[in-house]
């Protein structure tokens, strides 16, 4: 836990950051974490719950086609504010996501797909707001299954990122494709 001490003519406040995303550098963009669909079942169950519904239809799908389900993954962060933990994450998974540009003449490497920002209080998830999202997620064995360097993405400065706005209560997702801003892909949601 991470306290600062900011001194008051009156007194002094004390802001403790508990989460290891919030770094004393606030609204610094931080690289999501990548979880398989599967792990997350059992190392997150709450970030299973949040997506249990488009997974549920995810697997029927493809139980229905007689195909296998293709690989999915969560990229998710967690904030601490104003006493609860904000859960923001986007999910690839084949149904739900569209590969927009990322076709084999583009440059771009993203997909677009289900965002969540969740506010969550004990193990109960209070209010979800859903967004669109880039999902890029360029380390090795990510679902993406991009070359490494030097033919691909450098996974240090390649991925979708997130940071807690915390003057008008918001999430801001970004992605950065080699370093690069990707400017489509820039969405902020208020929780």
């Amino acid at each position: 836990m991470i306290n600062l001490r900011l001194a008051a003519l009156a007194g002094s406040i004390t802001l403790a950051l508990a989460s290891p995303a919030l770094s004393a550098e606030f609204g610094k963009p931080v690289m999501m974490q990548a979880v398989a669909v599967k792990t997350a079942r059992q190392s997150n169950p709450l970030l299973y719950k949040l997506w249990s519904d488009l997974i549920n239809k995810n697997e029927e799908h493809f139980a229905s086609t007689g195909h296998s389900n293709p690989p999915e993954s969560i990229l998710f962060n967690e904030y601490s504010s104003a006493g609860r933990t904000i859960l923001v994450s986007t999910i690839f998974l084949n149904q739900f996501c569209d590969a927009g540009p990322n076709s084999a003449t583009s440059t771009a490497l993203y997909a677009s797909c289900p965002l969540r920002v969740a506010v969550v209080s004990g193990a109960e998830i209070q209010t979800v707001k859903n967004a669109k999202a880039c999902f890029l997620d360029a380390r090795p064995g990510s679902v993406l299954d991009l070359d490494p360097p030097p033919t691909g993405p450098d996974p240090k400065t390649t991925g979708t990122y997130s940071n807690l706005v915390t003057k008008g209560n918001s999430i801001a997702v970004s992605t950065l494709q080699s370093d690069h801003a990707q400017p489509e892909c820039a969405v902020t949601v208020p929780f």
